[in-house]
């Protein structure tokens, strides 16, 4: 817009007069003669503006940054303080020295601009571009606006000049400057945190595992040993149970053959080689048993003792009474645990018999919390303590104590002086 100051009766152009400020508060504020010309009136004089003059761009043009428009609502513009004061927050572009900030999520961002002339608007251009995400310069012709979307997290320089209608291109760009808040995983502090966390996790993974190995091997060692104690213990009975017994049957066969033996003796010898043939078909019978793997259940551990306990016990002549539950839980009990068991049980019902002088003998197992007791109770003449009979093996119940003890279980005693002796045996299921 070119600007008149009249000072003689021909009105001529002069140089444009800075800050020139309308008078207010009168009407009309401003008339148009007929030869087209603008007069408007001013604190500093009368300003008039010609149309049909026609005047060249001798210079770049400036760029002028309008609006910043972030998800439709205008965050920055080119405007007085009194204009903004309607947009709250809004910041002067032209004045504040300050970096926008958008958010994370934003979906769109505007950029407004345009340029200072008034002659050939129509051929003005422009060309902008974003620094750190534009790679070459954007033109445009008409457009007066950029606009982007979902930019990534960082640090941007928007950047952008005018051609005027003479070919010439601004030297300097007009900036702005700002910046994409990050995503709080984005941030750097984040990042820090995840790489220890992840850290923390393969630390404590490869321990875990490394851990685990350990315990497999820790298991696999210590099933090793006990199928060691288990071959050393067969060994054991077979050498000093079996051999033993068919030591004696030899004998007693090589005896029974002398031609010079009474027939007397010769029958005793035939009825102890017949009861030690027994044994030995008993004690192999419990090897068998106890070596079978199929066998390691509560089940099968109760259905055998039970059958040896009435069988045993006939043989005594005492009365035989056995008190299960109806329905036994498929529960595992290993090698060991139920041979010490059975070794237990056959130790305690073998003093019976010979010691207690009984007629009856009660045989209880009962289900309790994570485990199950087995009772055996006999109507015999008791004891005050276990040191007070001499006639109770030296070791019997040390060797029951122990075997209980050796599978985590608990042993008790009670006996009273003429109304027998009450055995109890607790032991927990294993962790499956």
């Amino acid at each position: 817009m070119n600007v008149f100051v009249p000072t003689a009766p021909v009105v001529r152009p002069v140089k444009p007069i800075p800050k020139l400020q309308a008078n207010f508060g009168h009407s009309p504020g401003g008339l148009r003669s007929r030869d087209g010309r603008l007069w408007i009136p001013t604190r500093s004089g009368l300003a008039v503006i010609d149309p049909k003059l026609q005047q060249k761009n001798i210079g770049p043009l400036p760029v002028l940054l309008q609006k910043v428009i972030v998800d439709d609502q205008t965050i920055a513009r080119y405007e007085s303080v009194a204009e903004l004061a309607s947009d709250g927050k809004a910041v002067r572009l032209q004045h504040s020295g300050d970096k926008l900030h958008l958010p994370p999520d934003y979906l769109r961002l505007e950029i407004d601009f345009t340029a200072l002339s008034f002659v050939g608007l129509e051929n003005i251009q422009f060309r902008y571009r974003l620094s750190g995400f534009d790679r070459d310069w954007q033109e445009t012709a008409t457009l007066r606006d950029a606009v982007y979307s979902r930019l990534p997290a960082g640090d941007y320089t928007f950047e952008v000049k005018a051609c005027n209608s003479e070919g010439i291109w601004n030297e300097t760009e007009t900036t702005l400057a700002f910046t994409v808040l990050p995503y709080f995983w984005q941030t750097w502090w984040f990042r820090i945190l995840s790489g220890f966390l992840l850290l923390v996790t393969v630390i404590a993974s490869v321990s875990y595992f490394e851990n685990k190995r350990t315990q497999r091997q820790l298991a696999r060692l210590e099933q090793e040993r006990a199928i060691e104690q288990e071959r050393t213990r067969i060994a054991k009975d077979i050498h000093d149970d079996l051999g033993a017994n068919l030591t004696e049957i030899t004998l007693l066969s090589e005896l029974a053959q002398s031609p010079d033996a009474p027939a007397d003796e010769i029958r005793t010898d035939i009825h102890r080689i017949a009861a030690k043939a027994r044994n030995l078909t008993n004690s192999l019978d419990e090897i068998v048993w106890a070596v079978n793997p199929r066998n390691d259940t509560l089940d099968s551990f109760v259905t055998y003792m039970c059958l040896y306990a009435e069988d045993f016990l006939k043989t005594a002549k005492i009365r035989c009474r056995l008190k299960v539950p109806e329905k036994i839980p498929d529960r595992t009990l290993a090698t060991n645990v139920r041979h010490n068991l059975f070794l237990v049980v056959k130790e305690a019902l073998n003093n019976i018999v010979k010691h207690a002088s009984a007629n009856e003998v009660n045989i209880a197992i009962s289900l309790v919390e994570n485990g199950f007791e087995l009772v055996i109770k006999d109507n015999g003449r008791g004891f005050d303590s276990p040191g007070a009979d001499k006639s109770i093996g030296r070791n019997g119940l040390l060797n029951m104590r122990q075997r209980t003890e050796e599978i985590s279980g608990r042993f008790s005693l009670e006996s009273v002086l003429g109304e027998g002796t009450t055995i109890t045996l607790a032991v927990n299921f294993p962790n499956e």
